[in-house]
């Protein structure tokens, strides 16, 4: 009750709603801090199985897009506090050896030396190497095009040690700014459990 009379005296309403929002936010990370305590040792609620998550993916795809309107209304930073313990808290529990799903479906940009150190790795020429599995975009960015890729064997990467740097990043949910790759988390949604289960997680909370 203090609390509410405080706020409807202050002078100014910018100012009475940037108390509620600070206010907020600061529950929602309280909330996170509780939900990773309550979730540390679960995994059975966590979708892996790939079939699952094509499924669960598609059914849930409206709901992801009334969880990106509401991340829109969310400050930058504030948004970064609040999902990277929940990325990190989701991607120790999930292998990423144990799926290779990006493999079967990402186009990872390489660069000139990472070119050179794969075409070393499948013991070809860098000239032939390019004609075989690399493509570049109307920017001129190069990537490898094959899918699966040509490196997977079963679910792991034959390379693993010496991936691209942009394997090694994905799905890059640990960056700073998360909330301007939206659109980037909302492609690798039904590829990805680290991504699917993180958002789902995220929906429970915001």
């Amino acid at each position: 009750m203090m609390m509410k009379t405080w706020v409807s005296v202050l002078p100014l309403y910018p100012l009475k709603m940037l108390f509620i929002r600070c206010f907020y936010y600061s529950l929602i990370s309280l909330f996170t801090k509780v939900w990773l305590n309550l979730e540390k040792h679960s995994m059975d609620k966590l979708v892996i199985d790939l079939e699952e998550l094509k499924k669960r993916s598609e059914e849930e795809l409206p709901a992801f897009f009334d969880f990106a309107k509401k991340v829109k209304q969310i400050p930058l930073s504030r948004f970064d506090e609040i999902a990277h313990p929940i990325v990190k808290e989701i991607t120790s529990k999930i292998d990423c050896t144990q799926c290779g799903n990006c493999c079967r479906h990402q186009e990872p940009g390489v660069s000139e030396d990472e070119i050179e150190r794969l075409s070393t790795c499948k013991n070809i020429p860098v000239k032939e190497f390019k004609d075989q599995f690399v493509a570049w975009d109307k920017e001129g960015i190069s990537f490898l095009f094959q899918k699966p890729c040509t490196f997977l064997h079963g679910n792991i990467c034959s390379i693993y040690t010496q991936r691209p740097g942009s394997c090694a990043d994905f799905p890059g949910l640990h960056r700073p700014r998360l909330k301007w790759r939206i659109k980037q988390v909302e492609e690798n949604y039904s590829i990805c459990p680290i991504v699917f289960n993180v958002v789902e997680k995220l929906k429970e909370i915001l």
